[in-house]
């Protein structure tokens, strides 16, 4: 069973608490962050749980805590961040193509100005690409393409 009433409280130096109430005091608990299993099985004998994680406050996470009443193992529901999204925009009838630019922000050493944008062009397509019934070409009114490159995010860790 998925526990949806996790309160997290962060403990300093990276450290997090997380604190649940279960259905009943004999089930088994397991954590999982960022889809994997970071404690478990937690057996606590009471309704009331509480685990200290370490897990860094600077940003957003995913925590799930599963509850069974047998040592089985769950598996996480997690899922990743959609990383090549599509990419979708109408058509503008006097385009002659459509550039798709990638910009990431190197911060550099931390120093004020010392970070530097580098933008690059990742795709160009052309604005009439669909061939026609009768063999001329026909401008598309929509286009979707998947992102050509892996998008990181800012700040964003994954291992």
């Amino acid at each position: 069973m998925l526990i949806d009433n996790v309160w997290v409280r962060p403990l300093g130096n990276g450290h997090v608490s997380l604190n649940w109430t279960s259905a009943t005091e004999n089930v088994w608990s397991w954590i999982f962050v960022y889809g994997k299993l970071a404690c478990g099985p937690y057996m606590a004998e009471t309704k009331n749980r509480s685990v200290a994680l370490p897990i860094s406050t600077n940003g957003t996470f995913c925590v799930e805590v599963h509850d069974f009443e047998d040592e089985t193992v769950p598996t996480a529901i997690f899922e990743a961040p959609l990383v090549k999204p599509q990419i979708a925009w109408n058509a503008v009838e006097s385009a002659a193509a459509y550039r798709i630019y990638h910009t990431i922000y190197e911060t550099g050493d931390g120093r004020p100005g010392a970070g530097v944008t580098i933008t690059s062009i990742l795709a160009e397509i052309p604005a009439r690409y669909a061939p026609h019934p009768s063999s001329l070409p026909s401008p598309a009114s929509r286009f979707e393409i998947d992102c050509p490159v892996k998008l990181e995010g800012r700040n964003r860790k994954m291992k």
